[in-house]
């Protein structure tokens, strides 16, 4: 994997989304490998992603990556296994899914960020006028951070 995508942060944000969606003949870790930079494979969301570019996620499910080719163009020199082709309505309802989620987060993040506004108002009010507004914001970050490294450890001892 490219240096630059081993930290996820640095992950592109934006996949280029295909504009139509059809049948895909997903690739095994083995076919990917033997792919030339510069090769697009669609995921099974829809999207095009670029090998040697953008972030392909090596996870496999029954032998193969959540990658492949879409039937328009899919190249003649690899042999796809029986069970490499996902259907058009599989990848439509895979994207509409995942779209659903990303605006679920994204409405979820505007509201909890409007009660931190509030929260962080109120407790200003609280303090009154002598409140050095700096120290109090790190002191509840730091507060913040360390209360989800908690909850984070304590799921993966679970």
């Amino acid at each position: 994997m490219p240096e630059k995508f081993k930290n996820r942060e640095s992950l592109p944000q934006e996949p280029e989304q295909e504009s139509k969606d059809e049948n895909l003949w997903l690739i095994t870790p083995e076919q990917f490998e033997n792919l030339p930079d510069g090769t697009e494979l669609i995921s099974i969301n829809g999207d095009k992603v670029v090998k040697g570019e953008d972030y392909i996620d090596q996870d496999t499910r029954g032998g193969y990556l959540a990658f492949g080719f879409p039937e328009s163009n899919k190249p003649d020199n690899i042999k796809f296994g029986e069970h490499a082709l996902v259907d058009k309505e599989f990848v439509t309802k895979s994207r509409e899914a995942r779209e659903h989620v990303e605006k679920l987060e994204t409405e979820i993040t505007e509201i909890m960020e409007g009660r931190l506004e509030a929260m962080v108002d109120s407790l200003f009010d609280k303090l009154g006028p002598n409140a050095h507004k700096p120290n109090v914001l790190r002191m509840i970050a730091e507060k913040a951070k360390k209360m989800a490294l908690d909850l984070e450890s304590s799921q993966e001892t679970e």
